[in-house]
């Protein structure tokens, strides 16, 4: 039985819309970064998620936005577009699947999550600069064991991953 499915990714490409290809923007919403990825991996969680419903805490299916999700920015056109989608998706997930028993969440997180794909990316000169992946695991799994929500919010003091706030 699946209880939990997390999916997370990102993929910027920060330019100017009217400089922007649209073969580029159709690459980067098709690949896995974005809908078609998300659409994709939600076909094929979701059937094992409806199996688990019976668990003491419902299946959670939860998506990683970012405040473009919400509002872009200059410069991110390509990104809020994506991430724009995700959130859409996931808002009807929510809707389709939550009367059956999947909790379908989608969790707004600023900056890069610490992973082994990120570690050679420069944030910032601050030791710890990237949000700590167990701490934004703690938090899906917490939410999914309290509540039922749409949106989960990550403050930004999540980015540390030795006990204490950075101030930037």
């Amino acid at each position: 039985m699946v209880s939990a499915v997390m999916r997370t990714c990102g993929l910027a490409l920060l330019a100017s819309c009217i400089s922007i290809v649209s073969g580029d923007l159709t690459r980067l919403l098709t690949r896995r970064q974005f809908s078609a990825g998300a659409f994709n991996f939600s076909q094929a969680a979701l059937p094992l998620l409806l199996k688990s419903t019976h668990l003491q805490h419902p299946p959670s299916l939860i998506f990683t936005g970012a405040t473009a999700s919400v509002k872009a920015n200059a410069m991110m056109s390509s990104f809020a577009t994506g991430k724009w989608a995700l959130r859409a998706l996931a808002q009807s997930l929510a809707k389709e699947f939550g009367p059956k028993g999947v909790h379908v969440g989608h969790a707004i997180i600023d900056g890069v999550i610490d992973i082994p794909r990120t570690k050679g990316w420069n944030v910032s000169d601050a030791p710890d600069s990237k949000i700590s992946a167990e701490a934004v695991s703690n938090s899906f799994l917490n939410s999914n064991a309290c509540c039922k929500t749409l949106h989960i919010l990550l403050p930004f003091s999540l980015r540390t991953q030795h006990g204490h706030d950075i101030k930037l």
